[in-house]
């Protein structure tokens, strides 16, 4: 093929991605704008400490969780965690106490990078989103994650409670459609993605 036609080409599949991904990455910052996220980092990897962290979570969750599912936005959600917070890091201080153990804990409601993520069936960009980080001890453990707003972290807790479409506010119920449209696009546009890679790769070998 000579050298204008490998140029057409080129040319044709720089359309198609733009076409086929600047509607989806749009997308993926719509679900990262309208999303809260928690994110509990434990005092280290061992098995205590990671047990130690799942406790923390259950309890947070247990006493804050219907707070977010009220929320009718994600700036709703962020104001609740901001009010929240200070219960939030007793709940932490409590299960501390309670197991025998003197971490310190601390958190903050912070804008943070995530990689890709999934949650049962649902599919999280990689992205800034605003969440709530709390830190047990020195914080050099594997971290525990999911999502307050809409509240998808309510099963974790409370594996009993009505799902999630009888408890969602309107707002949480618009941005859980966001995040369900957009999972099931995520895996055959990133197939394509990397199809036309591999197309990229024959044609113009590195």
């Amino acid at each position: 093929m000579k050298h204008w036609e490998w140029a057409l080409f080129t040319a044709f599949l720089l359309s198609l991605w733009l076409g086929c991904f600047s509607s989806f990455a749009q997308q993926c910052q719509v679900v990262r704008q309208d999303t809260l996220r928690l994110h509990i980092l434990a005092n280290s990897d061992s098995e205590e400490d990671q047990k130690l962290k799942l406790m923390v979570r259950d309890e947070i969750l247990a006493q804050t969780s219907s707070l977010f599912s009220g929320a009718q936005s994600r700036d709703q959600a962020i104001e609740a965690a901001e009010q929240a917070l200070p219960q939030m890091l007793d709940a932490a201080k409590k299960i501390l106490h309670q197991q025998g153990y003197d971490y310190p804990v601390s958190g903050d409601v912070i804008p943070l990078y995530f990689t890709t993520r999934q949650y049962d069936e649902a599919i999280l960009p990689a992205g800034v989103y605003d969440a709530v980080q709390i830190r047990i001890g020195n914080a050099q453990g594997q971290n525990w994650w999911c999502v307050l707003f809409p509240p998808l972290c309510i099963g974790a807790a409370q594996p009993e409670e009505p799902t999630q479409s009888q408890t969602l506010s309107d707002g949480a119920q618009d941005t859980l459609t966001e995040i369900e449209q957009l999972s099931v696009e995520y895996v055959p546009k990133f197939a394509a993605l990397e199809w036309l890679s591999q197309v990229k790769e024959r044609c113009f070998p590195s």
